[in-house]
């Protein structure tokens, strides 16, 4: 894992923050501004770029925004039976227009007409067995292509963002920005496949529900670091999980010493160590802190990745299984029915912020 650094950041106070969220979207989409970017990026790195060059570009990259925009709305008014369907075609323009922005050679006219993921159903659920279970669907897997859109976005640096707050002896309590770059293909260079078991049990936003509908062990807990002098505290909610388990999935609990409170434990180690292992943060829709279990955790991924690999499963589903998506979506007695809705609502928020972030390389704070 790459060393988290210092960054900048706003702040978005709208109470529709969706809304907000597009606005700030289709400002920096604007054709000057991106041609700018495109641009100054080419220069920095040592190569140039001419104008009509940067115009094709931002042309393709304000194309996909606007579809994106487009497919967004018009999930929000459909049903889920298609929901994750269009969720997925607006998320797959998000993310061509992030390898647009990022990769000088890339336009929309280069790119090959791929997603770079295809389904994988268990034979017993392909063979229409009776008797599905919970555990089956979720063994249900996006496959790594050779190419296409997915197996490009893997294999680039892509941004997590986390608050750090710092605790003083003598002076008021501050908090630090931090970035962390996540490139998939160096951190998972053996990971081929993504089922829904390993999805779910990474997505911030239905960790509760991976735990008690589910059944299944989370991989991301609730909490954060925290700077005090030279220490790093780790700070990780008690609830739902044990310090056993814990201790299985960090390395970091290695060389901490550990405390507790009713509602956390607390582990406690030199800043140094801290930097050299540290987990992957992210945040949920809210705002709210998770740490990444390093050790025993099939993937570790950054938000945008996760989502993109579920929703083509959620879609795929929708599309071409629909005795296997009704199976998720209806049966109640199984725990899965809840948890693609939340997706879906948290998916308007999670995409468009994220993408916003790698378009202006700034965290934006909710």
């Amino acid at each position: 894992m790459v060393e988290p650094k210092e960054t900048q950041s706003s702040e978005l106070r709208y109470i529709d923050l969706e809304k907000q969220i597009w606005r700030e979207i289709l400002t920096f989409s604007d054709i000057r501004i991106l041609k700018e970017k495109l641009k100054k990026q080419s220069k920095i790195s040592g190569e140039g770029m001419s104008d009509s060059y940067a115009l094709q570009k931002a042309k393709d990259i304000q194309y996909c925004i606007k579809q994106a925009h487009e497919y967004f709305k018009s999930s929000k008014v459909a049903s889920i039976s298609i929901k994750p369907t269009l969720i997925y075609y607006a998320i797959i323009n998000l993310a061509a227009a992030i390898i647009i922005i990022k990769k000088r050679e890339k336009s929309l006219n280069s790119m090959r007409e791929a997603h770079g993921l295809k389904d994988k159903i268990p034979d017993k659920l392909k063979n229409g067995d009776s008797g599905i279970s919970r555990d089956d669907i979720l063994l249900i897997s996006a496959e790594f292509q050779d190419s296409g859109t997915f197996t490009e976005l893997l294999g680039l640096d892509l941004s997590e963002y986390f608050i750090l707050p710092i605790k003083h002896n003598s002076s008021s309590d501050t908090t630090k920005d931090f970035v962390q770059k996540i490139n998939f293909s160096l951190i998972n260079p053996d990971v081929r496949e993504l089922n829904l078991s390993t999805l779910f049990s990474n997505i911030p936003e239905i960790w509760k529900e991976n735990r008690l509908s589910l059944k299944k062990e989370s991989k991301i807990y609730l909490g954060e670091a925290i700077l005090n002098n030279e220490n790093i505290t780790c700070r990780i909610s008690k609830e739902l999980i044990t310090i056993e388990e814990i201790n299985k999935n960090f390395s970091l609990t290695e060389n901490s010493t550990v405390a507790e409170s009713n509602n956390n434990f607390f582990f406690t180690l030199p800043k140094n160590t801290y930097t050299t292992s540290t987990p992957l943060t992210k945040r949920d829709i809210i705002g709210n802190q998770y740490l990444t279990a390093d050790r025993n955790n099939d993937v570790v991924a950054g938000d945008f990745i996760l989502y993109y690999a579920t929703f083509f499963i959620l879609g795929s589903l929708s599309r071409y299984k629909p005795s296997l998506w009704r199976f998720m979506i209806e049966d109640s007695m199984h725990g899965l029915n809840t948890i693609p809705e939340i997706l879906c609502d948290s998916a308007y928020i999670k995409m468009p912020l994220y993408f916003l972030m790698e378009l202006d390389n700034n965290f934006y704070k909710i």
